[in-house]
């Protein structure tokens, strides 16, 4: 099978189209000296009782902590890949997942593991070297009762789990629910440009679960997408970028790039975030970016919904289509991005649209 052939059956599972094979092989490289254990992604279960502290150290993929994104791990395809250190009388509390399973393979220490499935209930201890896969939709909980640290390594089946669950009785259910809430009410936090995504894109995301993908149109921007975002957050890891050119987004080498560049960039973009298969939305210049992409990767696309997609001037004649692009840019000189805000973000709503979408629309489009 040739290189170009892989990169259209496989995506994301061979190079890009501009990258040396080297160059990619490091990208999928996770060197234990530029590792650290993060004993603040679980620090709000350590902050209601310290025997709940512990530490994770990521090497493919951020795990099921609920932590968003580390750009310091191998993206994750298919799996997550972490270690754990479990300090001596500490635990990891009784908790589920419901999409997933999880391996622990124990490399130093041991623990005591008991496994809940309704009022059914199992024990064992696992000691260096032993591992268990523990099946999604039952509770697991792990105790340190030896004298010495426990690490094991974590595994969970899929690129991006949905973040577990504790019994309704125990006290971090509560604590977990306020932490989600908080983290909604702030997703708008940018992932700024940096030197692992690929030329570098600007984006905002939220929640956890499958991938949803919003792609706006024209004029718009990843923020014009924040309802939609908070809305999804508790069943969906919504993403939203500014598409290149756009926000903070660098913009496509060629000066009139076509709806196809638009989607090799999302999947440059998508690879560098770890996101293979998932839903994708499409509003007016992002509906024609959408269709193309699922042209292209039609196995990587979970559900397809477009929304007033623009027809363009594609069948006008050149002369039309001219004397469209010379007012839209003359607009822009003689106004300014903010001008040309003031001047057209009416023509976006309706009559009765409320202050703050209207609010929402200028400040995205300028």
């Amino acid at each position: 099978m040739s290189a170009e052939t892989a990169r259209e059956e496989f995506p994301g599972r061979s190079p890009a189209r501009d990258q040396e094979l080297g160059d990619w092989m490091e990208s999928r490289v996770a060197r234990f000296e530029t590792r650290r254990y993060d004993w603040d992604v679980l620090k709000f279960q350590a902050d209601l009782d310290p025997k709940y502290r512990r530490a994770q150290m990521r090497y493919i993929g951020t795990g099921g902590t609920g932590k968003e994104s580390d750009m310091n791990t191998v993206p994750s395809e298919h799996f997550t890949f972490s270690t754990m250190v479990l300090p001596p009388g500490c635990e990891g509390p009784s908790h589920l997942h419901t999409d997933v399973e999880e391996v622990f393979f124990m490399l130093r220490g041991s623990i005591r593991l008991t496994i809940r499935d309704g009022g059914d209930e199992w024990e064992t201890t696992l000691g260096e070297r032993d591992l268990v896969s523990v099946p999604p939709g039952v509770y697991r909980g792990l105790v340190n009762e030896g004298q010495e640290e426990a690490l094991m390594c974590v595994m969970l089946g899929s690129a991006r789990p949905v973040t577990p669950t504790y019994p309704p009785d125990h006290p971090l259910a509560s604590v977990r629910v306020r932490s989600r809430d908080a983290a909604r009410a702030a997703f708008s936090a940018v992932n700024r440009p940096n030197e692992f995504a690929a030329d570098g894109f600007a984006w905002i995301e939220g929640g956890g679960g499958e991938p949803m993908v919003l792609l706006h149109g024209i004029g718009s921007g990843a923020a014009s997408w924040e309802d939609q975002i908070a809305g999804f957050a508790d069943r969906r890891r919504v993403i939203a970028w500014d598409a290149p050119g756009y926000g903070e987004s660098a913009p496509l080498d060629p000066p009139a790039p076509a709806a196809s560049d638009y989607a090799e960039a999302l999947a440059r973009f998508l690879r560098a975030i770890g996101v293979d298969r998932f839903h994708l939305v499409g509003h007016s210049l992002g509906a024609l970016m959408a269709c193309a992409f699922a042209r292209l990767w039609p196995d990587r696309i979970l559900s397809l919904l477009i929304a007033a997609p623009a027809a363009g001037y594609g069948t006008a004649d050149a002369e039309l289509r001219e004397a469209r692009r010379t007012a839209r840019l003359d607009l822009l000189e003689n106004l300014g991005p903010e001008g040309m805000a003031r001047e057209r973000y009416g023509a976006l709503l309706s009559d009765d649209a409320p202050p703050r979408a209207r609010e929402r629309v200028r400040s995205v489009m300028a």
